[in-house]
Parts: structure tokens; C-alpha cells; sequence
């Protein structure tokens, strides 16, 4: 893992971390890996980990309605994971309505 940027503020901490995939995993376990490799963080304290795009913004803020995007897969303890597309589908992202239910729980 490499942490590309870290920054915060009196509300929170972020890390943005690269992680680059070795072997791809078989597609009937993509949401697994997917769900443990998001874990890892929460493990250590975060109150959620999520998985973006190159679009994807590192800041907290795309969990706002108004700036919402480009979020491919979240997880915390309270939603569990939540992802729209597996290993071999055509990527779509969080939905407007999946985001705004993670901002009420959140926010």
C-alpha cells in the first residue's frame, strides 16, 4: 500500500492509499476480497473505508449529495459493504440514494 496523500482537520483524518492487486481474484469471491480489504481500515479504527475511481475525490466531501461521485464500493460496520457491481460486470457507481443514506448515518 502507498499512501498518496493524508490531510485533515478538526473532524476528521483521510488517507488516500493506493493498493495495487497481484493476482485478481475468482469473481465468485470479489465481494469478500473486496469487503476484508476495506476492513483492514475500519479495523484500525476508521469509521468507514471506501473505494473510488481515478475521479474520485480522497475528500469526505462526495459523500454530500451535491458532490457526490464516482464512489465504487463503502463499507463500515454500520452498512456493511455496499458495492453495484462485481469482478466482471460494467462498473457502475454508488447510486444518489445509497450516498445519501450513507450521509445520514454519517453526518
Amino acid at each position: 500500500m502507498n499512501i498518496l496523500l493524508s490531510f485533515d482537520n478538526d473532524e476528521y483524518k483521510v488517507y488516500s492509499i493506493a493498493i495495487f492487486i497481484k493476482k485478481i481474484p475468482e469473481s465468485s469471491s470479489w465481494f469478500n476480497v473486496l469487503r476484508e480489504t476495506l476492513r483492514i481500515f475500519t479495523n484500525q479504527g476508521a469509521a468507514f473505508s471506501w473505494c473510488g475511481t481515478e475521479l474520485s475525490s480522497p475528500n469526505p466531501i462526495i459523500f454530500t449529495p451535491v458532490e457526490s461521485g464516482n464512489i465504487y464500493a463503502f463499507y463500515a460496520e454500520k452498512t456493511g459493504l455496499i458495492c453495484n457491481t462485481g469482478l466482471e460486470d460494467e462498473m457502475k457507481d454508488l447510486t444518489e440514494e445509497q450516498i445519501k443514506k450513507i450521509y445520514q448515518l454519517f453526518w
